[in-house]
């Protein structure tokens, strides 16, 4: 009975997070478009398989996080949860507004998410292992972390922000290079610019990651013999969750800025 009740909590809890801090993945990539390109009719485009993969991966990660066993399957059922709740009420409910519920839109980024949620499932149910409980590898999330340090949360929040909308960023650095052997043109701008651009650009992806690490490596609880002081441990987490999101500000205007030079040279821009 107990067993059940975790399994249900993995997978309701998994997907309630999961959709909520996918939102937070949603404004990163709307805010890299300088417009709202998520969600709402769901099209076709990548803006919303941004979303939909990001979705997949929180949602199977928490469940996995909860359950800590066969996270691949607990990881798809809390992603897929949603759509069967929605598609009940709707079976339930058939009404005029039931054809959308049924939209083959709806469903594909369904499908699109599965396979995100079920590996990222896999992985962090992975990290502890079912006989001792302990990690296999580096824990996500440390163990005994004191309460007063969960407001840390909304810097991982930004982190997530910048993470989404960075992935566009790297997509079109590959449009661009591309493009730019089809015009002789540019060939001395992508020889010398390029190498310098392609920084910019994974800048803005590998910065949130690492003070995404550095954050958690500070606060894991450590023995007395490596214990570090409390001012500069406070010092360095002020650092990481003030400082990397005031440089990740500069980086990302100026990536937009370079996508918009781009734009304005007749390179397409996804």
């Amino acid at each position: 009975m107990r067993k059940i009740v975790l399994i249900l909590t993995a997978i309701i809890g998994g997907s309630i997070l999961g959709n909520l801090l996918a939102l937070v993945a949603a404004a990163g990539i709307d805010a890299s478009y300088g417009r709202s390109v998520t969600g709402g009719e769901w099209k076709f485009n990548l803006p919303n398989f941004l979303y939909a993969v990001f979705i997949g991966l929180l949602c199977g990660g928490f469940a996995g996080l909860i359950f800590k066993q066969k996270g691949w399957i607990i990881g798809g059922a809390a992603h897929i949860l949603p759509g069967v709740v929605v598609f009940a009420i709707g079976f339930m409910n058939f009404s005029q507004n039931a054809p959308a519920i049924f939209s083959p839109n709806a469903w594909l980024w369904l499908v699109v998410g599965l396979v995100p949620a079920m590996l990222s499932g896999h992985f962090i149910s992975n990290q502890y292992t079912e006989e001792t409980g302990e990690s296999d590898y580096i824990p996500l999330i440390p163990v005994g972390v004191r309460w007063h340090w969960l407001w840390l949360c909304f810097p991982l929040l930004i982190f997530l922000f910048f993470i989404a909308g960075s992935v566009r960023f790297l997509i079109n650095l590959f449009f661009i290079e591309w493009q730019i052997i089809f015009r002789p043109s540019f060939w001395i701008i992508g020889i010398i610019g390029l190498p310098l651009i392609e920084g910019f650009l994974y800048l803005t992806l590998s910065l949130p990651i690492t003070g995404w690490c550095a954050l958690l490596s500070t606060l894991t609880p450590r023995d007395k013999n490596n214990r570090v002081p409390v001012k500069k441990r406070l010092l360095r987490i002020l650092l990481i969750v003030i400082g990397i999101p005031l440089l990740l500000l500069l980086l990302w205007s100026i990536n937009l800025w370079i996508l918009d030079l781009f734009i304005t040279n007749g390179f397409k821009i996804v």
